[in-house]
């Protein structure tokens, strides 16, 4: 029976059990498909479960350990070492020749079948044919083939195993033993008979009619010499032969061979120069670094390229280049590697990157016996060191990650400084509280409608308009009024505990800030101390009560305040005035001596009515000069100018302050009035009042 058939779903070393296979059907092993497999998954060849000697296990895939090593971890750590060598600190050291087990010296402690030590880290050998002996002249033990006569071994006849004074006892494989000797087993037999019929056949052959017969080249287990069931390792089975793959996706090729694929077989073969891969033909299709691929061969990059597809197509430069439409252009002065001309991402030694520029590092900075100052620690490398500053809010610092001290404003939380904004809710704004953080303190607003808080749920005084309920503000019915929302003209906010309402101003008045202060008045009135007083009858716009600017109702302006036009008279008016200057006819005579007698006087008179013309001059250009203008609109005063004795002289427009001379007498409002220069306006004493 073929030891590739499956026994018990048991396989030889590289093969496997398929996972279909089942009693009464075809149980073949099948081999791994990585050559350095011991065993693999039954549904998946390409996956190892454990390796060869001298190989681990990663990722499903067997890959070397180093030199010397049975069993490994990786491919730098030994966990047990081939015979001869020796494991010291995770490496396989090789001890001398022929020596199997040796110290960490290089001493032999045990040497090899057909050796012997002599305490030295050399093996000698034996005698011939002896396998264990204590010098080259004492043997106690021979190899297969030899018996031992006296202390030397001596041959046995072909084919004998063991043999007794010349007489074979047993015979090596593939040999039966006849009359005290060993006869050949016919070709391919693993086992015969004496009569020389074969029991079992070699690998690669198959029993029949008492006889193996060979399964064809490279067949390791077959049915008929036309239809191999397993081939040897780094054969493939194609149409029942047996087909060399030295390589496939899962064994790949040696250094400086690739893989060439065909159907007769894959084969290593040597890749040409500076390339890392090729297509079947030997053509490379990729290079080593700095080398593009042109015509099936490696030829170098552009000047300062690492990697290119072909000579005039780089994919990436060299250190402190860039690429640029294809082309390598160098970085800045001290950059190691950048974006563009422009934009550094890392400095060459002794510069350090500053917004996207590299900034030349002036000497050391620190050193063991120089620190560096509060809020920094020394970053030192062999070749500079440097004060580098500590994470935010930390004082002081071993390194970035490692704070020790903070500075105010901020606590330690497992070696990182947080920030803290507040110690208490006194040093935080009235509608917020302190919020004590892993991540630092901070200022939390209050809940809804909460002015004061201790807590996010502990209100202790209420916004206008909520009013507390336990420790909650709850809020109240809705402000006909806020600061957002105004009242309309003629009304102020009047602002109450649980509801603001809007209240009117007083009469008169269409803004005002609360019942007592008006800030502007509505037609009709004038402002006095903050409130609004009427203007006199008729009146629309007013200074006070006797200034009227403007007339409405159809009245008319006369001495600063508003009259109604005179009515036409009558016909019997007419006649009463006739009569009236009849008697002043009779009356001229008389007045004619009286007019005689006061002649002189008035004369006087004139003289100073022309003074006050001329004072009245000289009043109109100091006004011109101050801004005054010729105007009969609602913002003039009318002015009437008085004489010694109070009759009236002259009329006269004006605004502003008073500039008169001193003598000079104005009727304002039916009074007469002095208007000194420097007064201002009715800041004059009356003289007198007119009848």
């Amino acid at each position: 029976m073929s030891s590739y058939i499956c026994n018990d779903n048991r396989c030889p070393s590289g093969t496997v059990c398929p996972f279909y296979a089942s009693t009464g059907q075809d149980k073949m092993c099948r081999r791994c498909k990585n050559y350095n497999c011991a065993s693999c998954l039954s549904n998946v060849l390409s996956q190892c479960i454990t390796c060869n000697q001298g190989y681990f296990l990663q990722d499903w895939t067997c890959k070397l350990c180093q030199a010397g090593c049975r069993t490994c971890e990786n491919d730098y750590e030994c966990t047990s070492c081939l015979s001869g060598y020796k494991l010291d600190q995770r490496y396989c050291y090789k001890c001398s020749d022929n020596c199997i087990d040796c110290n960490t010296y290089g001493d032999c402690n045990i040497c090899g079948p057909g050796f012997f030590t002599e305490g030295g880290p050399n093996c000698h050998k034996c005698s011939t044919g002896c396998v264990k002996c204590t010098n080259s002249n004492n043997c106690s033990a021979c190899f297969d083939g030899f018996e031992l006569g006296g202390m030397v071994c001596k041959t046995c006849s072909i084919g004998c195993k063991t043999c007794n004074k010349g007489v074979c006892t047993s015979c090596r494989y593939s040999f039966a033993l006849k009359d005290g000797n060993c006869t050949s087993c016919p070709e391919n037999c693993g086992k015969c008979t004496a009569e020389g019929s074969c029991i079992t056949c070699q690998d690669g052959s198959f029993l029949k009619n008492g006889m193996c017969v060979s399964c064809g080249d490279n067949c390791m287990d077959c049915k008929s010499d036309s239809m191999c069931r397993l081939c040897k390792e780094r054969y493939d089975i194609q149409s029942g032969k047996c087909i060399l793959n030295e390589c496939n996706d899962v064994n790949k090729c040696t250094d400086n061979k690739f893989c060439a694929r065909d159907p007769a077989g894959n084969k290593c073969v040597t890749l040409p120069k500076n390339c890392v891969d090729a297509d079947i033909s030997g053509n490379c299709i990729r290079c080593e670094n700095i080398y593009g691929v042109e015509d099936g061969k490696c030829v170098y990059c552009a000047v300062y390229c690492n990697i290119c597809i072909s000579p005039k197509q780089c994919t990436k430069c060299y250190e402190n280049y860039f690429l640029k439409n294809g082309v390598c252009t160098s970085c800045s002065d001290g950059c190691r590697s950048c974006e563009s001309a422009t934009k550094c991402t890392r400095c060459c030694l002794g510069y350090t990157l500053d917004q996207d520029i590299c900034q030349k590092q002036g000497p050391r900075e620190c050193s063991k016996s120089k620190s560096c100052p509060s809020g920094k620690f020394c970053l030192y490398y062999p070749w500079i060191s440097t004060c580098e500053t500590c994470a935010e809010g930390c004082s002081a610092c071993s390194d970035i990650k490692s704070c020790t001290a903070c500075i105010d404003g901020y606590r330690l939380h497992e070696q990182t400084c947080v920030k803290q904004i507040c110690t208490d809710s006194k040093q935080c704004h009235y509608d917020t509280f302190c919020e004590i953080l892993p991540t630092g303190n901070i200022c939390t607003n209050c809940s809804e409608g909460c002015k004061f808080c201790s807590t996010a749920t502990k209100c202790t005084r209420c916004n206008l308009g909520y009013s507390l309920d336990g420790d909650i503000c709850q809020k109240q019915e809705s402000h006909e009024c806020t600061s957002d929302k105004a009242c309309p003209s003629g009304k102020f906010c009047e602002k109450k505990y649980l509801n603001n309402t809007c209240e009117n101003c007083r009469e008169g008045c269409t803004t005002c800030t609360d019942s007592r202060t008006c800030l502007q008045c509505a037609g009709g009135y004038f402002s006095s101390k903050g409130t609004c007083q009427s203007c006199s009858q008729n009146c629309k716009s007013c200074r006070d009560q006797d200034l009227c600017y403007a007339c409405q109702n159809g009245a008319e302006m006369v001495d600063g305040l508003c009259a109604q036009p005179v009515q036409r008279m009558s016909g019997g008016s007419i006649a009463g005035i006739v009569a009236g200057l009849v008697l002043l006819v009779g009356l001229i005579g008389g007045a004619i001596a009286f007019a005689v007698a006061r002649k002189r006087k008035v004369q006087r008179s004139v003289q100073g009515d022309l003074e006050v013309k001329r004072r009245i001059s000289s009043f109109k250009q100091t006004t011109t000069a101050f801004g005054a203008k010729s105007r009969s609109d609602s913002i003039w005063q009318s002015l009437l100018v008085c004489d010694e004795l109070g009759g009236l002289r002259y009329r006269m427009s004006w605004v502003g302050k008073w500039r008169q001379s001193e003598n000079e007498k104005l009727l304002v409002g039916g009074r007469c009035e002095c208007a000194g220069a420097g007064l201002e306006r009715k800041g004059c004493k009356i003289q007198k009042q007119l009848g």
